[in-house]
């Protein structure tokens, strides 16, 4: 974790206290073979999360296909991954009442109160 800046709070550790400890799947380097990609293994990661609702006006910014899904807020003791436009990396997965949430857009406040915000959307649905 990146050292908070002068006179910041330093929220991971309340998250630990407060929030509790999530899943996260993060997926493993995948690989081309004969012109087809193949994902890595999924690791399960234990972080300190915090997982909120969203305000209307949050699920109002939310692209429309994205909109209908059950989406949540999630702050993370450490980093959140996305997915890259390059498709080299895919996005995580938090996993919340047996059901996975893809990481849909994070805000890194590592430097100013040790943590990450996140937009979490859950698969397969809508």
């Amino acid at each position: 974790m990146t050292a908070c800046l002068p006179k910041c709070q330093d929220w991971s550790k309340t998250l630990r206290g407060f929030g509790g400890t999530g899943r996260v799947l993060r997926a493993g380097q995948g690989v081309y073979l004969k012109g087809r990609y193949t994902a890595g293994a999924e690791t399960e990661i234990s972080m300190p999360l915090s997982i909120q609702p969203l305000t209307g006006r949050q699920q109002e910014l939310l692209p429309e296909n994205v909109r209908t899904r059950r989406s949540m807020l999630v702050f993370a003791g450490e980093e959140l991954r996305t997915a890259s436009p390059d498709g080299q990396t895919i996005a995580d997965v938090v996993l919340y009442k047996d059901r996975r949430f893809e990481v849909f857009n994070v805000k890194d406040w590592s430097d100013f109160g040790g943590f990450w915000e996140a937009v979490v959307v859950e698969q397969g649905t809508g």
